[in-house]
């Protein structure tokens, strides 16, 4: 049977895989929610009027708007980008850095 501590390794894998999915699923589209977000604090104050909102709104859709945004959303941007691109690097070495550290804890373990 195979030793306890490779299955919790693991598990351990499939949750910081399946924690790094999620995250570049929810962030992905971040600069398009707070350029949302934006419109709305615009509108609700009355800085935009009806044809503005549906002429910016029509723009955040196709994509081709400009937008300030903080240097830290678009970091969180950008690590949303490499999680979703690069998920058969950073799969892969997830897995194996949890099997590894399973592997040297079996080393370093006294046996009874």
């Amino acid at each position: 049977m195979l030793p306890t501590r490779y299955i919790v390794a693991t598990v351990a894998a499939l949750a910081i895989i399946a924690c790094g999915a999620f995250y570049a699923w929810y962030d992905h589209d971040v600069v398009t929610r707070f350029a949302r977000e934006d419109l709305r604090r615009q509108q609700e104050a009355g800085e935009l009027s009806p044809e503005e909102l549906a002429e910016q709104t029509e723009l955040l859709d196709s994509g081709s708007f400009g937008v300030e945004v903080p240097s830290a959303v678009l970091r969180r941007q950008n690590l949303a980008y490499f999680l979703a691109a690069r998920w058969f690097l950073w799969g892969p070495a997830v897995v194996a850095i949890c099997l590894g550290c399973a592997a040297l804890a079996g080393i370093f373990t006294p046996r009874a």
